[in-house]
């Protein structure tokens, strides 16, 4: 590939419905979102894919990042997801069930299960994905809220 061709698949194509081409996307370059909606506690994420931000199908993916001691309150939502944890170290919680997670770890978190992430004495780095179009199409019901509810 020519440096010319390289410097067109790295330009993001807008969300259309247009036909699908491959471009790159450059972690820090997303935006960070989360971080200041406390029912989310204190996670940030950084999305990559989605077919908001690019003419992509049926992927989200993103990074995930937890402070030391951090967490991700337990919730639920329709779609599977999965992670991968690339640095620090946690717990995963679904359905119940807590299992210490480390770098080089991939969890499979399946559709309507309740789970979430709490960071050790160091940060968490994860990736996140779903099987949609839009991460704004994930509704996230989450259990502290709906106990304060009740």
């Amino acid at each position: 590939m020519s440096d010319m061709d390289l410097n067109l698949a790295l330009e993001p194509s807008p969300a259309s419905d247009a036909p699908l081409n491959p471009w790159f996307a450059f972690r820090d370059d997303a935006p960070i979102e989360g971080g200041f909606d406390p029912k989310f506690g204190d996670v940030t994420w950084r999305t990559l894919i989605c077919k908001d931000r690019m003419n992509s199908d049926d992927i989200v993916l993103g990074t995930a990042h937890l402070p030391a001691f951090g967490r991700l309150p337990l919730h639920r939502h329709d779609p599977a997801e999965f992670y991968y944890f690339m640095s620090g170290h946690g717990e995963v919680t679904i359905e119940g069930k807590a299992t210490a997670v480390y770098p080089g770890m991939a969890v499979f978190v399946p559709g309507g299960a309740e789970h979430g992430v709490t960071a050790s004495e160091e940060s968490l780095e994860f990736v996140y994905g779903f099987a949609q179009h839009r991460f704004g199409d994930v509704v996230y019901n989450f259990s502290e809220q709906q106990d304060a509810e009740q």
